[in-house]
């Protein structure tokens, strides 16, 4: 059996921030991006609101890269 490419979105779907991408390939999971977006004001007592990681928690096993960028 062919083994199948998956592109999940866990977060930045109609949000601004909170981008995080996982492709997932046989027994690997490349991370292609992992956004923070900053609260609203209704948002008390909290200071990054950052996307659901639960899926990559759950499969960290697999996990081989994270790659990262940064804005000046």
């Amino acid at each position: 059996m062919k083994e199948k490419l998956k592109i999940i979105p866990l977060g930045g779907l109609n949000e601004i921030g909170k981008n995080m991408t996982v492709i997932e390939y046989g027994g690997d999971i490349v991370v292609i991006d992992c956004g923070v977006a900053f609260p609203d004001d209704d948002m008390l007592g909290v200071d990054l609101v950052i996307p659901d990681t639960t899926y990559l928690k759950r499969n960290i096993n697999k996990a081989a890269r994270l790659r990262h960028h940064a804005r000046p």
